[in-house]
């Protein structure tokens, strides 16, 4: 792993974090792959059920290191360089909470389209130059940016690449909450923990079916319901039930690591599951 990239976990939340504040985060083809293996271990490791992704100093990340940028121009290989970091964020089934403090830019940016939860600290920017860099939007964003802020306000931050302040970015809809940057980590550690008392499975199945694609909405209720009656009878359901007549909060936490059948895989080409690619 680079020495650029540093985990530590407390109970079952994983935070990633980005340590190169001398070049603002800025991203080599290293630290891409360290940081989409520290991902894909997260996932697969059954004592975690949150990851979050944060930057070290006062930058989440500046983008592309531009001397590395050059020299290892990017290819499309799910394995490594920045296809690889996309794809284990795409992939990963658990939640994906990022912590933004100071600048996000270029892929810096796009990456976080990619985060269930985004929140940031008051002095946040945002910035996604690469029209003016003479160079293609990446990392989806000519896809998820129409999606998450309708196709004006995405022709607007891919078009001119301003800045957008995290007063903008809140109303826009591109972060989840602002926070003082003082409290930033303590209030998104406070989510993840929250997080992390839900059930696991439950987690990741209501992640799973906002990322995959109904053949219609008519199709995606009936397969709702059938979800309900199902898991009405597994031990998630039954222990938060239970807790309610008892007055008290559930404690999901020995089923966490139980599977059951009432969570199916997706099945068409453009489900969630359908995406994962083999290691």
């Amino acid at each position: 792993m680079s020495d650029h990239v540093r985990t530590a976990q407390t109970g079952a939340v994983r935070t990633i974090l980005i340590d190169r504040p001398e070049k603002k985060n800025a991203l080599t083809r290293a630290i891409y792959d360290s940081l989409a293996a520290a991902i894909r271990s997260a996932d697969a490791d059954p004592t975690v059920k949150v990851i979050c992704l944060t930057g070290t100093g006062g930058a989440f990340s500046s983008g592309n290191d531009i001397g590395d940028f050059e020299a290892q121009p990017p290819v499309s290989d799910m394995k490594t360089g920045p296809h690889g970091l996309l794809c284990a964020l795409r992939d990963a089934e658990k939640p994906l909470v990022a912590a933004v403090n100071g600048m996000a830019v270029g892929i810096g940016a796009t990456l976080l389209l990619h985060c269930d939860l985004v929140y940031a600290g008051a002095s946040a920017r945002f910035r996604l130059p690469f029209v003016g860099l003479g160079l293609a939007p990446e990392g989806g964003s000519t896809v998820l940016l129409p999606r998450l802020l309708g196709p004006q306000r995405a022709s607007e931050v891919l078009f001119f690449g301003d800045w957008i302040d995290a007063r903008k970015a809140l109303a826009w809809g591109l972060v989840n909450e602002v926070f003082e940057d003082a409290d930033l980590i303590a209030e998104v550690r406070s989510r993840a923990d929250r997080l992390a008392r839900q059930p696991a499975r439950l987690l990741r199945l209501a992640k799973r079916l906002m990322k995959q694609a109904p053949t219609s909405l008519d199709d995606r209720i009936v397969e709702e319901i059938d979800l309900i009656a199902r898991n009405l009878s597994l031990p998630e359901a039954k222990e938060a039930f239970r807790a309610m007549r008892e007055k008290r909060p559930p404690d999901f936490g020995p089923f966490d690591g139980q599977e059951q059948a009432a969570s199916p895989p997706c099945s068409d080409g453009s489900g969630f599951a359908a995406q994962r690619r083999p290691e």
